[in-house]
This record gives C-alpha cells, structure tokens and sequence, in this order.
C-alpha cells in the first residue's frame, strides 16, 4: 500500500515520484476513479505535456485516457461533445507518433522516462544512486545486479 504523495519504491534505492492524490479503482460508472493520471505529479504532467508539444486540452484529454475513461465520460467531464474529443485525439495520434489509445499511454510513459533519465531533465531522477553518480547502469560492462 503506498501513501499519498510518498515515493514508491520500485527497486534497491530506485522511487517513482507520484502525486499526493490516491488512485483509485475505477467504478465503471459516473464519477470513475483515477488509475494511470493519479501516479503523476502536476509538475511531471506539466514536463510530459510540454516534451510532447501538448496544449492544455490534449492535456487534458491524455490524462483521461491514461485513466481509462471512454470518450463519452470524457466529454462529460469536459463539456464537449465526443466528437470534439475523437478529433482531438485523431489529432494527437500523429503528433505522437501513435495509431492508438495504447500508444498514447505508452508515448506518455517513455517521455516520462526521457525526462526522468535526462541528465539535466526538469524531474527528479528515479534512482537515488543515480543522483549521486552511483548508478551501476552508467557504468561499462556488464550491469550487476544488486
């Protein structure tokens, strides 16, 4: 169980930078809870949107796709129509590089890392030896596991 706003721990001295906002299941329903969208802080969203070239609306409109959302919830959620949101992301699609809702998640997730493994990214490193110059993975060789 991870605690709002407290790192996650994914490895020996490797953390994930999340939000101070639960996630939570998704219900299915009205009011469907945030899965993918919770695990990123607002200053990452902001990096990731930024990287990608994303306006403020396909901002918003990514984030409710990485949490799971149709496009009629997300229409809702917005105050558009579905076709709004189907032309905005038939538009984000090629701007990505992608063909689908899956790649847009992915296409998110690998700039995410891109901007986490920079060594002058915006983000925190993941790796607390890798802010200390420690990380087995810069160095020659073979990589030791730890």
């Amino acid at each position: 169980m991870t605690t709002p706003g407290k790192p996650v721990q994914l490895g020996v001295g490797c953390v994930l930078p999340v939000s101070g906002a639960p996630a939570r299941a998704a219900s299915g329903g009205p009011g469907q809870g945030r899965l993918g969208s919770a695990l990123l802080s607002e200053p990452a969203w902001d990096e990731v949107a930024r990287a990608l070239g994303l306006s403020a609306r396909e901002l918003q409109i990514a984030r409710a796709v990485l949490d799971d959302k149709v496009e009629a919830a997300i229409a809702g959620d917005l105050g558009m129509s579905t076709h709004t949101v189907h032309a905005h992301l038939r538009g984000m699609f090629p701007k990505l590089g992608v063909h689908t809702r899956a790649g847009l998640v992915m296409a998110v997730w690998n700039e995410l890392a891109k901007l986490i493994l920079a060594a002058d990214g915006a983000l925190p490193p993941l790796c607390r030896h890798r802010a200390a110059g420690r990380c087995p993975l810069d160095r020659p060789g073979p990589v030791p596991h730890p």
